[in-house]
């Protein structure tokens, strides 16, 4: 099979590992899931736009109407904004969607603007790319020699660019269409170049491909033996790569190798492979493969003289050859408004004969429809009756499951009541620490895979979101470990007298930057001295963790004040803000790890949650005591109670 393939696939996430000490590594839809979280921060434009058509190019196959609004949300940015590369790689992802989608019209007008632009920019990787989407669907409309002259302009360009993964996708696409037009020498020497490009550079994704691609060769050439060494490495990397993998690979290689078995009279090895590749082309409705499984199938079971099960399956491909003939119907009325549109054809008389034969063609099928019509009738009343059958038997299964269900759904609640506490921790760890760390891994894909595509400017200010990215995150991590160490019994206390007012300007200096950003006015109301006898690490957390949280939920223009004053043996240290204020649910929840999620700040800030849980516990560990009062809208008041001496 052909892949479409539009750059060079590195994973990398060496700078997570460096600041935080190693993560595992990530899949394709980490990668995803990074870029979906890159796209939910603030970003430069230009950075937006990449993000944008990256992540429409993961999901062409798997939902190619997501993928089309994501690329032309990148193409209104880069117009927008003037960004002509930008434009350029979203036309080509435009096209490369069309194309798949069999929508011809509209992928020559997204390839013409494509190469248009890179012609203009003199980016010849960029028409090089183009030349690949150009042969693919050249290839899906069954003509060859076009589509072998789109490879054979792609390669010399990703040659002279030293770019060997891209080299061997045009050589792999171009060994498969050898293969489609029976010229196996030429396709076996493309595909063996193909095969090791990949294993040299450790190119998983398209190795599975030229692997199954090469024997399916080897198979019409005869060497049936070297074709099963190349299948078996098709099957070990599909069980190896499990969801990365390429499925529609897999099937053809069990469709070829049962076509082994079958020619050394292995019938039962040939029909286990013959099943599975049924259950797989069924599971992702690969229609071409599906017909080749029923076609086959159904040979065996004539030799097998089980001729109910025989028509069943000759049944099957019956429709779904009619389906497959109804889209190619579809497909050649494409392609013909395709070709008047880039040629500009404007002779009557031209069009009128396209039309005729574009009749004829129907005409033709409705031909083999009907034949096709009159041998399903035979077996209709057959196929009812059999289908009212499997659906009793489907309704009585279903009411048996429904009662395991229903008692395996109260055991998980009374597991799910016991081990609430746990799960909840690793939920604050899940949702608040990951987030940010996808955020860095989708910066620094972007930054390492179009460092060359980016000015100065762009990369210093990707740069200094990163920067910043790593410091929240590494705030973050700092109240983890400060809170399982507070679990685990390892944060003891040293008590000593302390004038407050020290503490609090020692936190102001800290804080000062982060609020003068935002515009909030810091204001310490506290002149005559005030003592606590508190551990002062612990007394420096209390005071920032609180004024953070304070600046967190505040905006531009409002203040935040700390004021400390002695009574009755204990000091009262009070930090009130003009911010946002919280809900009465929410206030109710804010020293309890069941909210410890914690919601986003004015600016988008994140956080675990567990700052304010720390602040409770190390207030109670110095024997003082923790009170909030808040209004929503209108801000929230802070009131640290702790001892002024020893008692």
């Amino acid at each position: 099979m052909a892949v479409y393939s539009f750059m060079s696939t590195n994973r990398l996430v060496i700078l997570v590992i460096l600041v935080f000490g190693g993560l595992p590594s990530f899949s394709q839809s980490n990668y995803t899931d990074s870029l979906e979280n890159l796209l939910k921060t603030p970003i430069h434009d230009t950075v937006k736009v990449w993000a944008l058509n990256e992540l429409s190019r993961e999901q062409i196959y798997g939902s190619p109407g997501k993928s089309f609004e994501l690329a032309n949300e990148a193409l209104k940015l880069a117009e927008k904004i003037g960004y002509q590369r930008g434009e350029a790689y979203s036309y080509r992802v435009l096209a490369s969607i069309s194309g798949t989608t069999d929508r011809y019209l509209s992928y020559s007008e997204y390839l013409e603007k494509a190469i248009k632009l890179f012609i203009n920019l003199q980016d010849s990787v960029g028409l090089g790319n183009c030349y690949i989407t150009e042969a693919v669907v050249y290839d899906r409309q069954l003509n060859f020699e076009s589509s072998i002259d789109s490879y054979l302009k792609a390669i010399p360009i990703f040659r002279n660019a030293n770019m060997p993964e891209r080299v061997a996708v045009c050589l792999n696409n171009l060994g498969f269409v050898y293969y489609q037009m029976k010229q196996y020498e030429d396709a076996r020497e493309s595909l063996a170049e193909a095969i090791a490009i990949n294993e040299s550079v450790n190119n998983t994704s398209i190795l599975i491909n030229s692997y199954s691609n090469l024997g399916l060769v080897l198979t019409q050439l005869g060497d049936w033996d070297e074709a099963e060494k190349y299948f078996e490495k098709v099957i070990q990397l599909h069980e190896a790569l499990k969801d990365n993998s390429n499925p529609e690979a897999f099937v053809e290689t069990l469709i070829g190798k049962s076509q082994i078995y079958k020619a050394r009279k292995q019938f039962e090895e040939e029909k286990k492979l013959l099943d599975e590749a049924k259950r797989y082309s069924e599971q992702f409705n690969y229609m071409e493969l599906r017909k080749q499984t029923y076609l086959r199938l159904s040979e065996y079971y004539l030799r097998a003289r089980s001729f109910e099960k025989a028509r069943e399956l000759l049944n099957e491909f019956v429709i779904i050859d009619d389906s497959i003939a109804q889209q190619r119907r579809q497909n050649q009325a494409s392609i013909i408004a395709s070709v008047i549109n880039s040629a500009k054809l404007e002779s009557d008389f031209e069009k009128a004969r396209d039309n005729i034969d574009k009749q004829e063609l129907v005409i033709a099928q409705q031909k083999k429809t009907l034949i096709a019509v009159a041998l399903v009738g035979v077996l209709f009343f057959v196929l009812l009756i059999l289908l009212f059958m499997s659906n009793r038997g489907r309704r009585r299964m279903n009411r048996t499951l429904a009662a395991h269900r229903e008692a395996i759904d109260i055991k998980n609640t009374e597991l799910e009541r016991l081990n609430q506490t746990k799960d909840k921790f690793f939920s604050v760890v899940a949702h608040d620490l990951r987030s940010p760390l996808n955020s860095l891994f989708g910066f620094s894909n972007l930054l390492v895979k179009h460092t060359e595509l980016m000015s100065k400017e762009e990369i210093k200010k990707m740069g200094m979101q990163l920067s910043e990215s790593v410091a929240n995150t590494l705030k973050m991590t700092e109240n983890l470990i400060t809170w399982a160490r507070s679990q685990m019994h390892e944060e003891h206390t040293n008590p000593e007298t302390i004038d407050v007012r020290t503490v609090i300007n020692e936190t102001f200096k800290i804080a000062v930057e982060e609020a003068t950003k935002k515009g909030i006015v810091l204001q310490r109301d506290t002149d005559e001295q005030a003592n606590v006898y508190a551990d002062k690490n612990h007394l420096s957390l209390i005071l920032r963790n609180i004024i953070n949280n304070a600046i967190k939920y505040t905006k531009s223009g409002d203040q935040i004040i700390v004021k400390a004053v002695e009574e009755n043996g204990q000091t009262k240290i009070t930090i009130e803000d003009t911010g946002i204020g919280m809900e009465d649910e929410v206030k109710g929840k804010l020293f309890s790890l069941e909210g410890a999620v914690s919601r986003e700040g004015t600016s988008g800030e994140r956080g675990t949650g567990l700052g304010l849980l720390l602040v409770k516990s190390f207030v109670e560990k110095n024997g003082g005591s923790l009170s909030v009062s808040s209004e929503k809208n209108k801000g929230s008041k802070f009131v640290v109670l702790l001892p002024s001496s020893p008692s």
